[in-house]
C-alpha cells in the first residue's frame, strides 16, 4: 500500500497576542493567515495552529516562522499534534478484513448500515477503509507513528489470510505474500 501524507497540523503558544499588531483576516474568533503553502490560525487565548503542510518539518517551520511574522512574537511549545495519510488498497474486502482484526482483539469498527468503511485504531493513529480500497488515516502524532498504526492492522490482516482476496477486475500489484507500505 503506498500511503501519501495530505497535512500534518502543528500547534503553539504565542504570548502578548493582545498587544501583538497581528495581521491576516479577521475571522470571527481567529485571524487567518497565509504563510508559504501554509495557513495559520491565531486565537485571542494566544493558541496558533498551522495547517496543510506536508512534512512535519514544514509544519513546525511554518508555525514559527509564520507566528512571528503574523505577531512580532515568538510562539512557543510547538508540536505536531495530527498527521492526515490517503492511500488505496486494492481487492478489500471489508467483512474480511473486519472479521480477521476482531477475532485478534483489535479496536476495529465495522457497521454497514451506519458507515460504509471499517475503522481501526491503535495507540498510533485511526485507520478509516472504505470499500473502494481507499484508506485515510488520521490522528497520528508523526509520519512514523502513520507507518506504526497501519503496519500493525496490515501485517496481521496477511498473516491471517494469506492475503486479501484480489478484486475480479483489479490484478495483484504485489507478490500474493506481503504488501508495501510506502510513505512519501
Amino acid at each position: 500500500m503506498l500511503l501519501t501524507i495530505v497535512n500534518v497540523v502543528s500547534v503553539g503558544r504565542v504570548d502578548g497576542v493582545g498587544d501583538a499588531k497581528a495581521k491576516g483576516t479577521k475571522k470571527k474568533h481567529r485571524i487567518e493567515y497565509r504563510y508559504g503553502g501554509c495557513t495559520l490560525h491565531l486565537y485571542s487565548s494566544g493558541a496558533i495552529t498551522c495547517t496543510g503542510a506536508k512534512t512535519e518539518e514544514e509544519s513546525i517551520d511554518a508555525l514559527m516562522r509564520g507566528g512571528y511574522s503574523l505577531t512580532g512574537h515568538r510562539v512557543r511549545n510547538a508540536r505536531v499534534v495530527n498527521v492526515v495519510a490517503k492511500g488505496h488498497l486494492d481487492g478489500i474486502h471489508l467483512s474480511t478484513l473486519y472479521n480477521v482484526l476482531s477475532e485478534n482483539d483489535f479496536d476495529v469498527r465495522y457497521e454497514p448500515e451506519m458507515f460504509c468503511a471499517v475503522v481501526i485504531r491503535n495507540e498510533w493513529a485511526t485507520s478509516i477503509v472504505f470499500e473502494s480500497g481507499s484508506c485515510m488515516v488520521m490522528g497520528a502524532k508523526s509520519v512514523e507513528d502513520v507507518w506504526r498504526g497501519v503496519e500493525e492492522w496490515l501485517d496481521m490482516v496477511w498473516v491471517d489470510t494469506g492475503g486479501i482476496p484480489p478484486s475480479d477486475h483489479i490484478p495483484p500489484q504485489n507478490s500474493p505474500n506481503k504488501v508495501m507500505v510506502e510513505l512519501h
